[in-house]
């Protein structure tokens, strides 16, 4: 594929805000909930818009909205292109991205099979993971592994994680190892529909389960999903749940806090181009 003109940082952000704002007003229409999260759920309480050092988008949705979006995007013309497992074969991640499609994003670590996709906002499900704390644990460490593999897989190639300790590296390049003989495919079926199944019934603990960065600070009571508010980021109005304090107090600790100056950088690993 031919690539023109590198995107800088400001472009990247205006065309992440447009994807947002798209999907916004689908779910406004269509009564699907979804709750800015993450850094960007951050940003929008800390600095009304995008951490400074910062140039992503996540939002997050219980499966069962999840799933009536991925419908909507399957049946209805949108102006971003929606990759998700359902809907691209070459697509080994376990939540969707929602991408634009005059641009091509080139990952330098990850994305190994070079599924094609533009600038994006990443849309997490949220899943109902157990009736106790330690029913969630369970069930958040039953696919641990098969969560781990699924990174490795798309790793491009290894390389030492600088924010890790020493003893784990000699366990991620074992998985990095396996992951080059295995099927994925399987592997992702299996986990996604493991939590789809849970998700049937609601339970009093939630979890981003697939992605599951945080480990077991990503077990929040349900209810929090169940109630959301209006909160400003880049000078629009979008979604959040009603009680983004305890996320992001569990998530960050003392969040309105900023980090040292020395690691108010960004975490991302890919370069973006206009087609």
């Amino acid at each position: 594929m031919k690539m023109n003109k590198e995107l800088n940082e400001q472009e990247i952000k205006s065309i992440s805000r447009k994807i947002l704002k798209e999907i916004d007003t689908i779910c406004r229409a269509n009564n699907i909930k979804y709750s800015l999260i993450a850094g960007t759920l951050l940003g929008a309480v800390r600095h009304k818009g995008f951490i400074p050092w910062d140039d992503d988008i996540d939002i997050a949705m219980t499966r069962k909205n999840y799933q009536m979006f991925v419908e909507y995007c399957t049946t209805h013309g949108t102006t971003f292109e929606l990759k998700c497992l359902e809907m691209d074969r070459q697509y080994n991640y376990l939540f969707a991205k929602a991408c634009n499609k005059d641009t091509v994003v080139v990952e330098k670590i990850g994305n190994r099979s070079q599924c094609s996709y533009g600038v994006f906002v990443d849309i997490f499900p949220m899943d109902y993971i157990g009736d106790t704390f330690e029913e969630a644990k369970k069930n958040v460490d039953i696919m641990k592994l098969n969560r781990s593999l699924i990174i490795a897989y798309n790793w491009k190639k290894f390389q030492r994680n600088q924010r890790n300790s020493i003893w784990k590296e000699p366990i991620r390049f074992a998985f990095y190892l396996i992951t080059r003989a295995i099927n994925i495919k399987n592997i992702e079926k299996k986990t996604e529909d493991f939590y789809i199944n849970l998700s049937r019934s609601k339970t009093k603990y939630i979890a981003d389960a697939v992605d599951n960065g945080y480990s077991y600070k990503a077990i929040f009571p349900s209810d929090l999903f169940e109630k959301y508010i209006e909160v400003e980021f880049e000078e629009d109005r979008y979604f959040a749940i009603q009680g983004y304090e305890s996320w992001l107090k569990q998530t960050y600790g003392n969040y309105m806090e900023l980090p040292p100056t020395e690691k108010q950088i960004s975490h991302h690993s890919f370069e973006a181009f206009w087609k």
